[in-house]
C-alpha cells in the first residue's frame, strides 16, 4: 500500500513539474512568432489575409491552434482553402487556394462565381467583366447561398464548361434560365440566340457546335436557332422566309447531362 501511495506521489509531483515547465514554456520568447510565411496569395493582398487569419508576431506558437485560423480564413469570400503549418520554434506557413472566377451572375447586384459553382464576390467598379453573365436566378435563393455552391448554379458552370469544350462553339456573353424555356444561350458578337430547353444539354451543344459558325455566316443571319425538341435543330429564318427544320444523328454522350435547371 505505501509503494502504491509513493508511486500516486511520485505521478502527482512529475505532472505538476510538466504543467508548470509548460506553463513557463508558454510564458517565455522561446516559441514567440517571428515569421509568418503566406503562399498563394495572387489577387487577395497580403496584409488582409494576416488581418482575416488574426495572427500576429510575438504570439507564442504553442497557443496558436491551426484550425480557428484556418476557419477565419475560409470565411473569407475570396478563398476557396487553406493549409497551415507551425514550423517550431518561431515560424508559421499559411497556404491559400484563391477561388477562381469563371463566370458573373446577376441577382440584383453583378457577382462572381467560380467553376464550382459557388457565388462568392461581389463585382466592385473596375474590377474585370471579362466572363459570361448568368441570369435568370432567383435573388433571394442564391445571396442564401453565398461562399458556398449551389445546385442550380453549379448546372449552369457545367453548362459553361460544356460550351468551352467544344471547338465549333464560339464564346458565350450569356447563358439565362427560364422556368417555363429552360435554357438559352446568347453568343458573344452574335444576334443569334439559341434557345436548349430542358434535358441532354451536351448532346444539343454537340448539334449546335456543327452547325453554328455556319449559321452566323448567313445573310441575312436566322432569328434565332431552337433546340428544344430531341435530336431537331430548327432554324428560324426572318419573318419573310421559311424556317428550316433539321434532324441530327444521335451521338451517345459522354458525360451526364444537364436534366434541368434551377428552381426560381
Amino acid at each position: 500500500m505505501c509503494g502504491l501511495l509513493s508511486v500516486i506521489g511520485i505521478s502527482g509531483t512529475l505532472g505538476a513539474c510538466m504543467g508548470g515547465l509548460y506553463k513557463a514554456i508558454e510564458d517565455s520568447h522561446m516559441f514567440a512568432l517571428e515569421v509568418i510565411d503566406v503562399l498563394g496569395s495572387l489577387r487577395i493582398p497580403v496584409e488582409e489575409i494576416m488581418e482575416t487569419a488574426g495572427i500576429t508576431k510575438g504570439t507564442n506558437i504553442l497557443n496558436l491552434r491551426c484550425e480557428d485560423i484556418s476557419r477565419r480564413l475560409e470565411a473569407h469570400p475570396g478563398i476557396a482553402s487553406v493549409s497551415i503549418i507551425k514550423r517550431f520554434p518561431h515560424r508559421i506557413t499559411i497556404r491559400i487556394k484563391e477561388r477562381e472566377p469563371a463566370a458573373l451572375i446577376v441577382v440584383g447586384d453583378m457577382y462572381y462565381v467560380d467553376a464550382d459553382g459557388a457565388v462568392f464576390h461581389k463585382v466592385n467598379p473596375g474590377d474585370t467583366l471579362d466572363f459570361p453573365v448568368l441570369t435568370g436566378f432567383a435573388n433571394g435563393d442564391i445571396l442564401s447561398h453565398i461562399h458556398t455552391i449551389h445546385e442550380p448554379v453549379a448546372k449552369a458552370m457545367e453548362l459553361v464548361r460544356i460550351i468551352q469544350e467544344y471547338p465549333g462553339m464560339v464564346p458565350i456573353s450569356e447563358i439565362n434560365f427560364d422556368v417555363r424555356r429552360g435554357w438559352t444561350l446568347y453568343p458573344l458578337k452574335s444576334p443569334v440566340p439559341v434557345y436548349l430547353g430542358f434535358g441532354d444539354v451536351e448532346q444539343k451543344i454537340i448539334h449546335l457546335a456543327r452547325i453554328y459558325r455556319d449559321l452566323l455566316t448567313q445573310d441575312p443571319p436566322p432569328e434565332l436557332v431552337d433546340l428544344s425538341f430531341p435530336y431537331q435543330v430548327v432554324v428560324r429564318k426572318a419573318r419573310e422566309e421559311k424556317s428550316m427544320c433539321t434532324t441530327v444523328k444521335v451521338t451517345p454522350s459522354q458525360t451526364k447531362p444537364l436534366d434541368s435547371g434551377p428552381a426560381t
